[in-house]
This record gives C-alpha cells, sequence and structure tokens, in this order.
C-alpha cells in the first residue's frame, strides 16, 4: 500500500510541522554535518537519489535542504492529504483520570520511517535510484524533523479534551510577547519555534530566504554542538527518538502553557526556542548519522530500529544501572 500511494504521488506536481524554516534547518545541519566530516560524496549521492525524478515536480527546491518540505508542499500546494496521518504519531498524555479513547492511526510517522528505511537500507542497492526511493528518502528526510517536534509525537486528552488537543492544536493560545497573527494555538507556536520562525512560502526558495535559514542552522549547531548530545545519538531506535519528543511535551510543553494560563509572555516565547532550537540540532544530526547508514553501510555497524520495546541489551544495562546504584548505597 505504501508503494502504491508513493507511486500515485508523482503522479502530481506537488499542516506545516516545523514550518518549512524549520525543516530546512533540519536539513542544512545534516548538510553542514556531513560536509564538517568530509564526506562530501555522501552528500552527492543524497541530493542524487531525493531529487530523481524531480522533473515531475518541477516547484521542488533544487537542493538536499529543499527536498525537505516536499512531505508537506503536496499538502498545502495541491491540498492532497491522504498521507497527513503520516506525519505525525499520537502518544496519549491522559489528565485528570476521564476516560478516553485514545484513537489508533496504524499509519503514523513511525510506521512510515520504518518502511523508509526498509526500502532505503539495503546495503546491495543502496546506490540505486529509483522513483519509490527517492520518494521514500524525501519522507524520511522530512519525517526525522517531524518527530522531533514534540506536539507531532502525543495528543492531549482531559475533561476539555476528551477526543483529544490534536497534539496542541485545539489549545488557544494568547500573547503578551511580540508574535505574528497567524499563531493562535499551541501547535503552531512550536511549528514556528516560540514564533520566531515565520513560513516561507515561494518555492523554489530564494536565495535570501536560504541565508537567513542557514545562519540560523549555523546558530543551532554552534549553541548545540554535536558532543552536547553524545548519548543520544548512539541509540538508533527511531521509538526512543519519538518517546523523548513525547516526554517534552508531556513533561514541560503542557505544564508550562497551562500554568501560564495560555499566555505566551517572554520567558515562555524565550523557553519555547530554546528548546525547539535544541530539538532541530538533535534533528539534524541524526539526519546526518541517517544518511551515512543508508549511502555507507557498515556491516559493523548497529542497525536502526523501530521498537517501543525494550531489547535484552537495554534490560541488562538498566539491570547493571539499578545495580551500581544499589552498591554506591550500600557504600554510604
Amino acid at each position: 500500500m505504501l508503494r502504491v500511494l508513493i507511486m500515485a504521488c508523482w503522479i502530481v506536481q506537488l499542516g506545516f510541522s516545523w514550518w518549512d524554516f524549520g525543516h530546512v534547518m533540519v536539513a542544512r545541519i545534516a548538510y553542514e554535518d556531513l560536509a564538517f566530516s568530509n564526506m562530501t560524496s555522501i552528500l552527492d549521492e543524497a541530493v542524487d537519489m531525493a531529487l530523481y525524478g524531480s522533473e515531475l515536480s518541477p516547484n521542488m527546491t533544487r537542493t538536499f535542504e529543499g527536498v525537505s518540505l516536499w512531505a508537506d508542499d503536496v499538502k498545502t500546494m495541491q491540498n492532497i492529504h491522504i498521507w497527513d496521518s503520516w506525519h505525525f504519531i499520537d502518544l496519549p498524555i491522559l489528565q485528570d483520570g476521564t476516560p478516553v479513547t485514545p484513537e489508533n492511526n496504524p499509519n503514523n510517522a513511525l510506521k512510515v520511517i520504518q518502511d523508509a528505511l526498509d526500502v532505503l537500507m539495503v546495503p546491495e542497492t543502496h546506490l540505486e535510484k529509483t522513483v519509490e526511493k527517492a520518494s521514500l528518502l524525501r519522507f524520511l528526510i522530512h519525517l526525522v524533523g517531524d518527530v522531533h517536534q514534540p506536539l507531532h509525537t502525543t495528543t492531549y486528552y482531559s475533561n476539555k479534551f476528551k477526543k483529544g488537543d490534536r497534539g496542541g492544536n485545539l489549545v488557544q493560545i494568547s500573547w503578551t510577547a511580540s508574535h505574528t497573527d497567524t499563531i493562535k494555538n499551541l501547535h503552531a507556536l512550536w511549528d514556528a519555534v516560540g514564533g520566531l520562525f515565520p513560513p516561507v512560502k515561494e518555492r523554489p526558495l530564494s536565495q535570501g530566504s536560504l541565508d537567513l535559514i542557514n545562519s540560523k542552522a549555523l546558530e543551532a549547531m554552534f549553541l548545540h554542538p554535536r558532543t552536547e548530545f553524545e548519548k543520544q545519538l548512539k541509540d538508533k531506535n527511531i521509538a526512543h527518538w519519538i518517546k523523548a519528543s513525547y516526554a517534552l511535551a508531556r513533561d514541560k510543553i503542557y505544564p508550562a502553557i497551562f500554568k501560564n494560563n495560555n499566555v505566551i509572555d517572554e520567558d515562555l516565547q524565550r523557553q519555547t526556542y530554546e528548546m525547539g532550537l535544541r530539538q532541530i540540532a538533535l534533528a539534524g544530526y541524526r539526519l546526518a548519522d541517517l544518511m551515512k547508514s543508508i549511502f555507507r553501510p557498515d556491516d559493523n555497524e548497529e542497525r536502526y530500529r523501530v521498537s517501543f520495546e525494550t531489547s535484552s541489551k537495554e534490560k541488562q544495562s538498566v539491570l547493571q544501572r539499578h545495580l551500581a546504584k544499589a552498591k554506591a548505597k550500600r557504600c554510604h
């Protein structure tokens, strides 16, 4: 079914997530990270594959960063919504004991990432170019950004939101900090990284827009270098990435907005910007590592996987940490 849908979208020309500004930042950070590591051949191959057959989508920006927008452009430019559910996964946040029945959406971001990896990470054919692989690569580039936007990993249930708040889309906000008139709910606040990253409507992206976005990408890398994420970058389980984004929404984003009575003041705007910038940096580094694994497969490298189940190795690691803590307590 995924292959049929992928092929169907190619017979046409072409709700943002991170909006376009943030998605291009994620791709640009990946680009800069690979270039810094002198892996330009990977970049050439990734761009070559992502742009394969792109003559069928004339409005696409023909760069590695530009193709990160393709999955959203399908929705917004042609009003095609059959892939909308691919952009998120709704892990429920259950509040105040309200009985709810969370919706089950099997065609979610996690499933599509798994399908993309299954097709793209076959060592024997990793350089073979097909329309299907090009499309899946574009979705993968985009969805790595999506799952680091915390409100693309959850929906909040309460007495007020018995059917869920649609990832913050139903949480209306008001402002005392500076903002744009387009940002009226919690989800949009995060898509725009605190309201400070506006949507960029032009296609192809202008050089002025690319220069502005690239400068912000370099800022994110300066504030959050790869070394900051040493532990996170070792984790090749995509489900763990999603769980971390979910935890950020559950433990920080929702408590902060409700404590502030849904008002975005300068402090909350700054906190959102700082958390968002960090998430974008992490997404960029992870995307760079994915490109390495796809285009330079290593038999000795731990494979990417998609599972909310804890592996035996992870269970053993947890057990060892608990034993170490218990031993430390006895020593005191």
